[in-house]
């Protein structure tokens, strides 16, 4: 899946804001709204990832074609007596 990475090294994944002061240093991230601190790679895989999230559900549907499947067939089937008449 394909996700536009831009600026996800300089947007809080927490509060959303977007600033270049967010990245006082290269490996470094301190959001400057509300003070989430971490190095800069990992809060642009957690805005990746978030950014990601709407497309996983047109990935991860069901195949639901209406068909007649054999084990439904089975299981709708009243068990056979095991007494003969």
């Amino acid at each position: 899946m394909l996700v536009d990475p831009a600026y996800t090294s300089q947007a809080c994944p927490e509060c959303g804001w977007v600033s270049r002061a967010n990245r006082p240093a290269r490996g470094r991230f301190v959001c400057q709204w509300c003070g989430l601190a971490g190095h800069a790679d990992h809060i642009a895989a957690r805005n990746i990832a978030t950014r990601g999230v709407p497309g996983w559900a047109v990935i991860n549907q069901p195949h639901a074609t209406g068909l007649p499947s054999a084990r439904r067939d089975r299981e709708s089937k009243p068990p056979d007596s095991a007494g003969g008449s």
